[in-house]
């Protein structure tokens, strides 16, 4: 019986008992995952359909440790309208993909993507923090200017007194503030929340941007004289973690930092997205911007 010892038989022989199993396990299918080498195919097996009744489950994958099922796409992966309605494929760069009428009833099929790591986003609520306010970047008699505020100013110029933003000609910013205190990673991290308050001693309006010195042409917020406006905004940033400022009229600029958008998806979870320094300062979420325990660690990059 040399012949029974032959890769190919034995994995035959494994198949059969495996389907003698599942068998006994009664309609439901429960397959039980061991731990175990995978079988080393001489060939390719053909598709395998399992069909339970109207009320149980056709298959139960259960795993005492680590996933219960990969499924690892093969390089030419695709899915076209063609394929049944509810079919599913995860190509070679991670897209989700399946298929559905086009109507959402019957009919035409068409090829819907669910998720890309290239496009897909995470909006990340905090607690609402005190980033930066531009009056509190110089002294106030005997009240000395606050010296987180005065770091985090990358760049620009304040009046001594009260404090205001003032104005610079062209698309230069009036100010940049510095995100590396709070976004300590330089990754994952597409744009900032925030609510922009500005008290104007002159009439204008105010522009965040993120990216590059050149002010794009947008407003944030308009404002008056004497009176204090607020606007939630969201803006994208890029990797040097910058936010830029643009004043068309000299005044006091502060901003309350409340959430942020995330392109990677373990940066939600990373705890290092709030700092030490953070921390230390008492900002709810010291287990991580979101207030939530990291649920997995970052993977390595």
């Amino acid at each position: 019986m040399q012949e029974e010892t032959t890769p190919e038989l034995n994995r035959r022989r494994l198949l059969r008992r495996a389907g003698t199993v599942a068998a006994g396990l009664g309609a439901a299918g429960v397959v039980t995952a061991v731990n175990a080498a995978p079988a080393a195919a001489a060939g390719s097996l053909g598709p395998t359909i399992i069909t339970g009744t109207a009320s149980e489950t056709a298959l139960v994958v259960t795993s005492p440790d680590g996933p219960a099922l990969r499924i690892a796409p093969s390089p030419n992966s695709s899915l076209t309208s063609a394929e049944d309605v509810g079919s599913v494929v995860v190509d070679k760069y991670g897209d989700v993909s399946t298929v559905g009428f086009a109507d959402g009833v019957s009919g035409a099929k068409q090829v819907n993507m669910l998720y890309s790591p290239t496009w897909a986003t995470m909006v990340v609520p905090m607690q609402s923090y005190r980033y930066f306010d531009s009056y509190f970047t110089v002294a106030h008699g005997a009240t000395p200017a606050n010296p987180d505020f005065v770091a985090r100013l990358a760049s620009g110029n304040v009046t001594s007194s009260p404090g205001n933003a003032i104005p610079v000609a062209g698309n230069n910013p009036s100010l940049v503030i510095d995100l590396s205190e709070i976004f300590t990673l330089n990754y994952g991290v597409m744009a900032v929340q925030a609510n922009l308050t500005v008290v104007g001693a002159a009439a204008g309006y105010a522009a965040l941007w993120g990216e590059g010195d050149d002010w794009p042409g947008n407003s944030s917020i308009n404002y008056v004289k004497g009176v204090g406006i607020a606007n939630f905004t969201q803006t994208t940033i890029d990797y040097e973690r910058l936010l830029r400022v643009k004043v068309t009229g000299t005044a006091r600029v502060i901003i309350d930092i409340v959430g942020f958008v995330v392109s990677d998806y373990y940066s939600q979870f990373n705890d290092e997205f709030v700092s030490t320094g953070m921390k230390a300062k008492g900002v709810k979420g010291a287990k991580g911007a979101h207030g939530l325990q990291p649920r997995r660690p970052a993977p390595t990059r």
